[in-house]
């Protein structure tokens, strides 16, 4: 997956140097798994990642980062029961820029999205 110049701009931007700083964390795990065909770009404010469809997106609030594995994401993160620890709706999941578990929740959910896609294609 090649890096995109919005998304760079977009964590360039951030006010806080904690938040560039996780922005790049999660970009990172991101990168680390996703298929290498995965697309990156700026979509909705927020950074996104697009295989077959869209993927996952997140983006930083202020007191919390935004994952948004859309509905399908969601509700299959409710049957895995992991999203216990945290507040979310619909297609968002909000997590505390300082929760432990933040990395593993990435992960994780990210490999339900990968798995709903490849079973698309």
């Amino acid at each position: 997956m090649k890096k995109n110049k919005d998304i760079d701009n977009y964590i360039k931007n951030l006010k806080e140097d904690s938040d560039k700083k996780l922005a790049e964390h999660v970009r990172r795990i991101i990168f680390e798994l996703a298929p290498v065909d995965c697309e990156e770009r700026l979509s909705y404010q927020l950074c996104g990642y697009y295989f077959n469809g869209p993927l996952i997106y997140f983006g930083i609030a202020k007191h919390h980062l935004g994952i948004y594995p859309t509905a399908e994401g969601i509700d299959e993160a409710l049957k895995q029961n992991i999203l216990k620890n945290y507040s979310f709706s619909k297609g968002t999941v909000r997590i505390p820029k300082d929760d432990d578990g933040l990395d593993a929740f990435v992960k994780e959910i990210l490999k339900i999205r990968i798995e709903q896609k490849m079973l698309q294609n």
